[in-house]
């Protein structure tokens, strides 16, 4: 089942197009990335799937869903997680208000709090600092927070934008591993990133966006061997 379809999608800043025609699908499980520069358009991909930015044109569908015109927060109550570009955690909450933010939307208190000390047994670092204020923390521990924030609503497919900026490379194999671990339990994940190398290591499948553009799309094993991948992400 595909759990994501984005279909000739046309996207604006202004009078300035940022995304032309981009048709992307992920099945349920996998693990897709999308590299390309800065600037090629990545994040505007992610911020029209989450709707925080409209496409002028094509559709989005989530489980066969049409989704195009569809607010954000509807979009994460059927079960859409988003790790923004920058990690975004609310400077002045503690770790805990911040994990409580990201499920605001959840009822049941028994599932809130089961999915809180789940996110405490993975990010055991966040459990020991649950009542210290976001801002005072390092750009990995942000970074730790920015995920379990985001799993926090039980989330089908994570989506992640960038989650290399910012860090030194011990904490981006860190977050990645962390990653891969959620993966493997069963989210399907979308990785847009510029350090090509690491995503298409953790990915099963990538698409390469160039200037707005999908210009290439394989397995990732295929990409890391295409010359043309090579010369222009992977430093040869």
């Amino acid at each position: 089942m595909k759990v994501l379809r984005l279909e000739n999608i046309d996207a604006y800043y202004g009078q300035s197009q940022a995304l032309t025609d981009v048709s992307i699908d992920i099945k349920e499980g996998e693990f897709v990335t999308i590299i390309g520069a800065n600037g090629a358009g990545k994040t505007t991909i992610m911020k029209c799937i989450m709707g925080l930015h409209r496409p002028r044109r094509g559709r989005i569908y989530f489980r066969n869903r049409d989704i195009t015109n569809m607010e954000p927060w509807d979009r994460a109550a059927l079960g859409i997680g988003y790790i923004p570009e920058g990690r975004r955690v609310f400077p002045d909450l503690t770790v805990e208000e911040n994990l409580r933010m990201g499920g605001y939307r959840i009822v049941d208190r028994k599932r809130l709090e089961n999915n809180l000390e789940k996110c405490f047994r993975l990010f055991p670092r966040l459990k020991e600092r649950k009542s210290q204020a976001a801002r005072t923390m390092s750009g990995g521990e942000q970074q730790m927070l920015a995920i379990a924030r985001a799993l926090m609503s039980d989330p089908v497919l994570l989506l992640i934008d960038e989650i290399s900026m910012g860090l030194m490379p011990i904490l981006v194999n860190h977050s990645l591993e962390i990653v891969k671990k959620l993966h493997g339990e069963g989210i399907t994940v979308l990785l847009v990133e510029q350090n090509a190398s690491k995503a298409l290591k953790a990915a099963d499948r990538g698409y390469v966006l160039e200037t707005g553009r999908i210009t290439l799309q394989d397995t990732s094993e295929n990409l890391r061997n295409n010359d043309e991948v090579i010369r222009a992400y992977l430093g040869a």
